[in-house]
């Protein structure tokens, strides 16, 4: 059945017009063997709304008056007597205003139906291109995430090797300087140890310069813990905790994998952050 409409959509304005003139030959024969007892009027509406449908309204209003003339011919061969001669032009004229009208019908069933279909088709195609865009702006939307998130990744790594290399010049540099003074204090304080108010402020001064060693070493560490670099992150982890311990005096307990996990030099510092 689909198929058969199919052709029929599909064929040329020619064939439309041959199935109608068929349909009409059709409807007029059944009708003139069931002769007047039985009406058939109404069926030659199938070859009217068939060209309706496919030809347009005009062509309908064509059919209508061909299929009056036919009944009117049929009619007219038959032996039915009228009281007025006019009463078979008066009924022909009645069915062909009748075919009119369900022609317009029609022809406006299928305006509608046109202008839905368009309708549908429109906002189709319109929730269609809302949905492609609404997939590109996700996808413009993950993509700048996705840069945002590497461009994070990207000022922390810079950020820590910035704090490593200054950590490592705190630690190496000053410590050292720092050390050499200290040294430098042992070796006047044993010099001068005859003197003992020298003696004594040289001792308050390599105090000083020891808890200032102690700061810097603290400092290098905040900045970036040579452990992590050099050991790894569980040992950065054990020496937090037992600094940690020191300075608070609470007791903490450390459950770590018996093995070295295997993170990324980002992740391991910002396990160790957290």
């Amino acid at each position: 059945m689909e198929k058969i409409k199919n052709y029929i959509r599909n064929s040329s304005k020619t064939v439309k017009v041959i199935i109608g003139l068929m349909l009409v030959a059709l409807v007029g024969f059944i009708d003139y063997y069931t002769t007047r007892e039985v009406s058939f009027s109404i069926f030659y509406l199938i070859p009217i709304s068939f060209i309706v449908w496919y030809l347009g309204k005009y062509a309908g209003v064509f059919f209508s008056l061909l299929s009056a003339i036919v009944w009117f011919n049929l009619d007219s061969i038959s032996n039915l007597q009228y009281s007025s001669t006019a009463i078979p032009f008066w009924n022909a004229l009645v069915r062909l205003g009748f075919f009119v009208i369900v022609v317009f019908l029609i022809s406006k069933i299928k305006s509608l139906k046109t202008n839905l279909e368009n309708s549908v088709m429109q906002r189709t195609s319109e929730l269609i291109t809302e949905i492609n865009d609404h997939k590109k702006s996700r996808e413009e939307i993950f993509l700048m995430t996705n840069q945002l998130r590497e461009l994070n990744r990207k000022i922390e790594s810079i950020k820590e090797d910035q704090n490593a290399r200054i950590a490592r010049e705190i630690h190496d540099e000053l410590g050292q300087s720092l050390t050499a003074v200290n040294l430098e204090l042992n070796w006047i304080s044993k010099k001068n140890s005859n003197n003992t108010v020298l003696v004594q402020r040289l001792a308050d001064l390599s105090g000083i310069i020891t808890e200032t060693l102690g700061t810097v070493r603290k400092i290098s560490s905040d900045l970036r813990p040579r452990l992590l670099d050099q050991l790894g992150i569980f040992p950065a982890i054990e020496s937090q905790l037992k600094e940690f311990e020191s300075r608070t005096s609470i007791k903490t307990s450390l459950s770590l994998p018996g093995k070295t996990a295997q993170i990324e030099n980002t992740a391991e510092t910002t396990i160790f952050r957290l």
